[in-house]
């Protein structure tokens, strides 16, 4: 057998080891068995995969409408589709709970071989890419964090996206070094494209760091990278123009600055830092092309990490690059260690397996620990039945929005503190809260209502003053949100709510309680007072004041004249009884259909606003607090969430880079032919 048949027989070998090492703690009855994945955020993900195969994918759709959290949002047109689409691919062939299970772990899986291939791709020599491959490990396995990303506590706490695209991340970069000096882009436009897809911040990483080739090539560099940049916005433009275009309508989170320079080089990830600081230096003195790149983009994602401000990304976030590159150039480093010698360059590549797979068993405190709670899933926790009732309780009973009180103890009982998020996904119920805080407009206030309705409140948006635990000023806000039914967990909740006649006790078990709001009504009505006009920009801002002051006079954002009184602030707002109208509705998925008697009045829509509501009946417009206004330009009004500007100008981008792809395809097939051709025209004049 030659060496390099050998060589790539060993290297398939552990490959394989890390495979079956990996999959001792994601064992299969934990993966493949049909339970509903529980476990920090990871439960409520549930949801979206739901939602994405059985609404969006058979409306040929990867974004689109969701009545089902915050009074409806746009699912997906702020959040990354393509890990949802890809488990409602493969739940063609298995139950949606396995699929779930196994695009939750499949970043983790992946990791160790797209580092591997990129090490390849990027010319480095056995035993890097092996090496690479096992450092992935202690990286994958780090405990110090289960927020930053990449990490299986991340990914255990929901960040299942984020770790899916870290693989995508290296190939594109490996791609990138490969393809730039060659002018090959397209394929190194594809990964970074799908990159996106699963998540942006590894494609913002992967972008800063690609700063090196402007370094090193001076402008030869700039023509490659736009083409590559341009072609891969166009793959992805049929999400990432919408995003753009609609981006005003997401809250923002905020983000405070975490200033902890401990995390620069934790203990646990010590002796690879030091192997890659030998990496680094031996690459610099060596010239070794491949490593000092990822040596550049190691710290530049600390540079992130050390001096991003405080905004919409998290400067943690970076982290997890930091580290990354930071393995995979210590794997040069230990690859530095091996003597030229052939059979001790084997014995210390044994070395390195025996070391890499002990340090991480060694070193695992509760990763195994949480892959179980996770993945036997909700019918495995202590309380699944009352859970269960519950949910099919709720199904049972009439249309109606869902709010639940906030608890921790729903951790211990049911899987998770969110687990009550998943109502959509057991009933036929919109539920109130869920995830993706960013990419609903009534989120803020969502929070603050629940501030006013649970004991334990989370106040997750950083700026929002909530307020306390009271239920007699949160009816008016219930009625707001055209509330039916309310789960209480704390004995301070269903105390209140069982002493107010508004409401009434539909069951009682022994962990939650449902209650029925008794002035719930319609999603579409006149409201009491005629609407005012507010036309300034900070329109997101005066809502929060506005409900916080308990104002029932609606606010119409916009500049047109409508007829109406225009404010400049809360104060001196004039109330004026508006007409009694007679509104019939019938609300559906992504569309809402009313009669009315008051044609020109108009009329409060408690769901969410967003641009794509159109109507060719009726004028639309965000209102107080973050619904729509809508004023009936006919007796019969039916608005539909359509397709805008942006949606259609992102497809068609979308249709152009694949048209990109393909003449760039004929190219290259061509030049082959072409080479072939001249190569023979050589021989025969030989």
């Amino acid at each position: 057998m030659s060496s390099l048949r050998k060589e790539y027989l060993v290297d398939a070998l552990i490959l394989v080891a890390i495979f079956i090492f990996l999959s001792s703690y994601f064992t299969p009855n934990f993966i493949l068995s049909g339970t509903t994945a529980s476990g920090g955020d990871m439960g409520s993900h549930n949801y979206l995969a739901k939602y994405m195969k059985e609404y969006l994918l058979p409306h040929f759709r990867l974004s689109g409408w969701s009545p089902d959290w915050y009074a409806g949002f746009p699912m997906f047109t702020f959040y990354f589709p393509l890990a949802y689409a890809a488990m409602a691919a493969i739940s063609v062939l298995v139950p949606l709970q396995v699929a779930f299970k196994i695009i939750t772990v499949a970043g983790t899986f992946l990791l160790p071989f797209a580092a591997y291939v990129s090490m390849k791709k990027m010319g480095l020599a056995f035993p890097v890419p092996l090496l690479a491959a096992l450092f992935t490990l202690p990286f994958l396995f780090n405990e110090n964090n289960s927020m930053y990303g990449g990490n299986i506590p991340s990914t255990l706490a929901g960040e299942f996206s984020f770790s899916l695209a870290l693989p995508f991340m290296l190939l594109f970069m490996a791609w990138l070094y490969d393809g730039i000096k060659k002018n090959r882009f397209a394929g190194t436009a594809a990964l970074l494209a799908v990159t996106s897809l699963l998540h942006l911040i590894p494609v913002i990483a992967a972008v800063a760091t690609s700063s090196f080739f402007l370094l090193r090539d001076k402008m030869p560099a700039i023509t490659s990278l736009a083409k590559t940049y341009l072609l891969a916005f166009s793959l992805a433009g049929f999400w990432a123009v919408p995003l753009l275009a609609n981006f005003s309508y997401s809250i923002a989170s905020n983000y405070s600055r975490i200033n902890d320079y401990s995390l620069v080089y934790p203990n646990y990830l010590m002796p690879f830092l030091l192997l890659a600081g030998l990496g680094a230096a031996l690459a610099w003195k060596r010239k070794e092309g491949a490593i000092i790149y990822l040596t550049f983009s190691a710290i530049v994602s600390l540079a992130l990490y050390l001096f991003l401000p405080e905004g919409h990304i998290w400067n943690t976030r970076f982290l997890p690059f930091y580290y990354l590159f930071s393995v995979l150039v210590a794997a040069y480093g230990a690859s530095c260690l091996v003597p030229a010698n052939t059979a001790k360059k084997w014995l210390i590549v044994a070395i390195a397996i025996i070391f890499s797979f002990a340090y991480v068993h060694y070193s695992v405190g509760y990763i195994d620990d949480w892959i179980r709670w996770n993945y036997t899933g909700f019918e495995g926790k202590p309380e699944w039945k009352t859970f269960n009732e519950t949910n099919a309780f709720l199904s049972s009973l009439p249309e109606g929005r869902v709010f639940h009180e906030y608890s921790e103890k729903h951790n211990a009982w049911f899987g998770t503190p969110r687990a009550l998020e998943d109502i959509p996904y057991f009933t036929n119920k919109p539920g109130m809260e869920g995830l993706l805080i960013e990419s609903a407009l009534s989120s803020p206030y969502h929070f603050f209502l629940q501030s006013e309705l649970s004991v334990q409140q989370t106040c997750p948006i950083v700026g929002l003053r909530c307020a306390a635990f009271n239920v007699t000023r949160a009816m008016p806000h219930i009625s707001l949100f055209n509330i039916r039914y309310i789960v209480a967990t704390t004995d301070e909740l269903k105390g209140e709510l069982g002493a107010n006649a508004n409401f009434t006790l539909l069951k009682n078990t022994e962990k939650l309680s449902i209650y029925e709001f008794k002035g719930a009504g319609n999603y579409v009505s006149v409201p009491e007072y005629e609407p005012v006009i507010y036309p300034g920009s900070n329109w997101k801002e005066l809502s929060v004041d506005w409900m916080r002051a308990g104002e029932k006079l609606p606010i119409i954002y916009t500049d047109k004249d409508l007829g109406l009184q225009k404010i400049r602030s809360l104060n001196g707002m004039k109330k004026v009884p508006a007409k009694k109208c007679d509104v019939n509705e019938t609300i559906t998925n992504g569309e809402i259909g009313f009669t009315t008697s008051c044609i020109g009045v108009p009329h409060l829509v408690k769901i969410s606003y967003f641009p794509n509501w159109q109507s060719s009946d009726a004028d639309i417009y965000a209102a107080s607090p973050s619904f729509m206004a809508v004023v009936p330009r006919s007796e019969r009004v039916v608005i539909r969430y359509g397709t805008t500007w942006a949606d259609l100008s992102g497809q068609l981008l979308s249709v152009a880079g694949i048209l990109w792809i393909a003449a760039e395809s004929v190219r290259a097939k061509a030049f082959i032919r072409k080479a072939r051709e001249f190569m023979r025209s050589l021989q025969i004049s030989r």
